[in-house]
């Protein structure tokens, strides 16, 4: 039996989530997980110096995926990430 995923009930979870996120720009609680995702940029960057050719669309998707997550809970009124 599948499973049918309702995309505007993922999209509305979604854009609900980055809203909650960004209430907290700024605050101390905040800090600690732009500091996770800033951590695995740099692990991501490091990671495009090694990859074998046949991972590096992976890693970069990765990086690009961390940088939007960051920057859409980091900016009151950001849109949501699209990653």
């Amino acid at each position: 039996m599948s499973r049918r995923i309702d995309e505007g009930a993922v999209r509305q979870a979604v854009e609900s989530l980055t809203r909650d996120c960004q209430a907290y720009a700024g605050s101390d609680s905040h800090r600690p997980l732009l500091g996770l995702l800033d951590a695995l940029a740099e692990a991501y960057k490091l990671d495009l110096m090694e990859v074998r050719p046949e991972g590096l669309l992976h890693v970069q998707a990765a990086l690009k995926q961390v940088v939007a997550l960051r920057d859409s809970i980091s900016t009151p009124g950001a849109p949501p990430p699209r990653i």
